[in-house]
């Protein structure tokens, strides 16, 4: 896609500069292959679109797709790449996860190395 290496994103007037075609001739031929996000009001390629947090995606297309059904594809999309939700026990936490804030892992250290004293015993 040029519009990708020249300007880094789907850029519509571009393209339609390009083929010599309005964007409503070309659209139905990247089905799929782009998306309008409703959040953004921007078009983006399928991997950009289908990837980061898709739970929150899914659910901004399926409010837009009430009001304008374009979105409805969208929502085809999203639900198609939809993460399978995991149980407690195949959640894998190690300390230094980036998704750990350093407070409570800080917390759960000073816990184990400085466990509180019984003042009653001194």
């Amino acid at each position: 896609m040029f519009s990708l290496n020249e300007k880094g994103r789907v850029d519509l007037a571009y393209m339609e500069t390009l083929l010599n075609r309005r964007a409503d001739e070309f659209l139905p031929e990247l089905k799929g292959l782009v998306f309008h996000n409703p959040e953004t009001e921007q078009w983006e390629t399928e991997d950009q679109y289908l990837s980061g947090d898709v739970r929150a995606k899914l659910t901004t297309a399926r409010a837009a797709a009430l009001a304008q059904p374009r979105y409805v594809e969208n929502v085809s999309a999203l639900e198609a790449v939809q993460p399978i939700d995991l149980t407690a026990s195949e959640i894998d936490a190690r300390l230094g996860a980036v998704w750990i804030p350093p407070d409570d892992v800080e917390a759960f250290a000073k816990s184990r190395l400085d466990p509180p004293r019984d003042l009653g015993t001194m």
